[in-house]
């Protein structure tokens, strides 16, 4: 039963952050048709058509053009969805035509190949690189006080604003025991994450007690120490990191900045950003005879140089020299929605596949063999019993209760009148939804008196402006 149960709380989490946390971080209509064919599929409620392209992307794996194969399996994928891929085998099945759904499924559980079927490491073994963990270095979404509430009480009252600090390590029990597991939801539910952007760290993290340090003070900046990590673990500096990724290089620190942002405020906030950059890394006369990359090549086909397409002996922005971090926090234009920047995008969305393609309890064997019956419903139904519907249609979709509602309903059943209008538990909860993928930040009806909500538009629904 642990086992089980082990494999059924695995799927979960592995399905919110699919299609639940990161159609949140990534808030439109492309990210999140992108993100439920990621895990179930372009159509999935056309079986007959997923079923037939579930076997197409299981032969691609006989064949021996590894490269060619690869490229149809990761794009051909996305019509089954990866979760699940490869747990029906069909004998007798033709790479083209539609499947028949009265064929009898041989999937085996003797035979090893129907086992791992839908497992795919793309040439390697699986494991996350330290690009991906470079880019999810997340510290600004976290406050430095918690905006502490009462469920029972008035929702809409910031009774106590609650240091951070004080609710972890060993004070975690005890914070949890005093306040109250629904009133600590209530609380993190309500309250915005920070600005993914410069000088937004919060200032705990930057200086943290540790005991067991022998130094002076005993602390440590865990802003700081993000850079030294990655330039002792050998990741590339920000631009080289682009263009191995085939992202365009940028040439200046002007690049970072929005040029179509409307807003004074902000535009002068980037600006300001932008003269700091300058002044942290510095300027140096070019050298147009120095190549500096093997990854890419100018348009016309020539090697890219110290100058980066800058006259010969100019003075140029220190760009080479800017850290991986410092460089993705700057990224100030973003799509719509968008809580994080193009370059953690490109590794995010390569990272998060991989995970899902290169784990059999994902794909094939993704079946009541290994889930039981009742693992496999909980999984496909985002918890026990039949399928639970939203009301209405949010942003134009019909679509399930979340798997990570349908968790918190379950375990805090007091919070049910609050998550009765939340479709999104990363959304926060009193915010008003608004229109199709409104970015607005207004309350809802019987959150009106909640102090946290001004006016205006943020830059994102997880985000509230930098400090």
């Amino acid at each position: 039963m642990f086992e089980v149960a082990r494999l059924v709380v695995a799927a979960e989490i592995a399905k919110i952050h699919t299609i639940e946390w990161t159609t949140q971080l990534l808030y439109d209509e492309p990210l999140n048709r992108g993100m439920k064919a990621n895990w179930s599929g372009v159509f999935a409620k056309q079986e007959v058509v997923a079923d037939a392209l579930k076997e197409v992307v299981r032969r691609l794996g006989d064949t021996n053009d590894a490269k060619k194969a690869n490229s149809l399996y990761a794009a051909l994928a996305g019509g089954p969805g990866i979760f699940g891929l490869g747990n029906h085998v069909y004998e007798g099945v033709p790479l083209v035509g539609l499947l028949d759904p009265n064929k009898v499924d041989r999937w085996d559980l003797k035979n090893d190949d129907h086992i791992n079927g839908g497992v795919n490491h793309f040439g390697s073994p699986f494991n996350f690189p330290e690009e991906f963990i470079t880019v999810y270095r997340l510290h600004p979404l976290l406050p430095d006080l918690i905006e502490y509430r009462e469920w029972n009480k008035e929702p809409n009252v910031i009774r106590q604003q609650v240091p951070v600090v004080e609710t972890f390590r060993g004070k975690a029990t005890e914070a949890m025991r005093q306040k109250g597991l629904a009133n600590w939801a209530l609380s993190m539910g309500r309250q915005r994450l920070g600005f993914l952007t410069l000088q937004n760290h919060p200032q705990f993290l930057q200086n943290l007690k540790m005991s067991r340090l022998q130094s002076p003070t005993q602390q440590i900046d865990v802003a700081a120490l993000d850079l030294i990590r990655d330039r002792e673990r050998g990741v590339p500096r920000y631009n080289e990191f682009r263009r191995q990724y085939g992202l365009k290089q940028l040439t200046s620190f002007d690049d970072f900045a929005d040029k179509h942002e409307q807003d004074s405020n902000e535009r002068t906030t980037q600006e300001q950003l932008v003269k700091t950059l300058r002044e942290v890394y510095g300027q140096h006369q070019c050298d147009a005879s120095k190549k500096i990359t093997e990854a890419q090549l100018n348009d016309d086909g020539s090697p890219i140089t110290d100058c980066l397409g800058h006259p010969h002996g100019n003075l140029i922005d220190n760009i080479e020299d800017v850290d991986t971090v410092v460089g993705w926090l700057a990224e100030f234009r973003r799509p719509h929605g968008f809580a994080i920047s193009e370059t953690q995008f490109v590794v995010f969305i390569l990272n998060a596949s991989r995970r899902l393609f290169s784990d059999r309890f994902f794909t094939s064997s993704f079946r009541p063999e290994f889930y039981t019956t009742l693992g496999v419903d909980w999984v496909m139904h985002n918890g026990p019993g039949p399928e639970m519907m939203e009301q209405g249609k949010p942003n134009g979709h019909e679509q399930q209760v979340s798997p990570l509602k349908r968790v918190l309903l379950r375990t805090i059943p007091e919070l049910a009148r609050e998550l009765q209008t939340v479709v999104n538990v990363f959304d926060p909860w009193a915010r008003d939804r608004g229109e199709y993928y409104s970015l607005q930040w207004k309350a809802r009806a019987g959150a009106e008196g909640d102090e946290a909500f001004g006016s205006g538009q943020v830059p994102s629904l997880l985000a509230e402006p930098p400090r």
